[in-house]
């Protein structure tokens, strides 16, 4: 039978992690939802969902997760919803959402879901907002129909 010896080691020294298994490991997350109806007729960028979040390092990274719905509506061809995704005024995303064309004399109706995610590094500890932001293209109108962020945390990676 062998005898068990008792090792001397801190909690710390037990609990410690090398770092190549502590990067890439999620800090924290956050998320939030809005499905809350709302029409544009401006080819201007309106506020659609926001969130809040401040990184525990500056190191970091900030994975966001980004799900929008939208509808189209109009009579001409060549329709589009564009959707944009800011960190404060630092644009991370901007582009189409949707868009759709009519081969007839009916108009353009049409509903679409994307789902968009970006890495970010923005080398900062302090609360960050990381806003959605949409606009229709042509066509008489762009309806928001639900979103989401999701923001992730991850440990910075060397």
């Amino acid at each position: 039978m062998a005898i068990i010896k008792p090792n001397n080691n801190t909690i710390s020294a037990i609990t410690a992690l090398p770092a190549a298994i502590t990067t890439g490991k999620v800090l924290q997350a956050a998320t939030v939802v809005n499905s809350v109806a709302q029409a544009t007729t401006s080819t201007s960028y309106i506020d659609v969902t926001s969130k809040t979040f401040t990184p525990t390092s500056a190191t970091s990274k900030v994975l966001v997760l980004v799900t929008f719905t939208v509808e189209i509506a109009g009579s001409s061809q060549g329709q589009g919803a564009y959707l944009k995704i800011l960190r404060d005024s630092t644009s991370l995303y901007d582009n189409y959402a949707v868009r759709g064309y009519d081969q007839g004399s009916s108009g353009v109706q049409v509903l679409a879901a994307d789902g968009i995610s970006v890495l970010d590094s923005p080398s900062s500890s302090s609360e960050l907002t990381f806003k959605l932001q949409y606009k229709r293209e042509n066509g008489s109108e762009a309806r928001h129909k639900y979103s989401s962020i999701t923001l992730l945390e991850v440990a910075a990676w060397l």
